[in-house]
């Protein structure tokens, strides 16, 4: 049995499916938009000494010379934040 909703001619199947797309264009908006802001650096827990095997020059968000996508101001390559992510 299928639900039709009166006058408009969507099943319940179209609006959630609808629903969850918009839902996800949403979720990977917002990401664009956290990830091209930067924070500041007591925000990221950054510090200018790596953590172990840990440092900006091995993260994908560093940017050579000293910069970073997701921490405001100058970076040193030996450093370190709470959002290191590994180079693939």
């Amino acid at each position: 049995m299928v639900m039709r909703f009166p006058s408009t001619g969507f099943t319940r199947r179209r609006l959630l499916g609808g629903s969850a797309l918009a839902l996800f264009a949403l979720l990977g908006a917002r990401r664009v938009a956290l990830a091209q802001a930067q924070m500041a650096k007591d925000v990221a827990h950054y510090q200018d000494k790596p953590k172990g095997d840990q440092s900006c020059d091995k993260c994908r968000f560093f940017k050579p010379p000293k910069s970073c996508q997701l921490v405001a101001g100058d970076i040193s390559a030996e450093g370190w934040c709470t959002f290191f992510n590994p180079k693939s």
